[in-house]
């Protein structure tokens, strides 16, 4: 029987991989999609340019904010 501890290190490194990944990609997207609904609808409005614009300020309270989940959640792995 073959030692076990390569597979374990192996599935540990592609679920670290997955979680970046997740981090950097899933996130942002879904979070970016569900201001813009939830956005819309507070605005109560159907209007795109409405909702547009007012998601520029969240836009950038939330890059920001994404900066700083991202540098936080990297230091965990240096």
């Amino acid at each position: 029987m073959a030692h076990p501890q390569p597979m374990r290190v192996h599935i540990h490194a592609m679920a670290r991989a997955f979680n970046v990944t997740e981090m950097l990609l899933l996130y942002p997207i879904v979070a970016l999609i569900a201001m813009i609904i939830e956005h819309g609808i507070h605005a109560n409005t159907t209007n795109t340019t409405s909702i547009v614009a007012s998601n520029k300020i969240v836009l950038k309270d939330y890059s920001r904010l994404y900066t700083f989940a991202f540098f936080s959640y990297r230091n965990q792995f240096l």
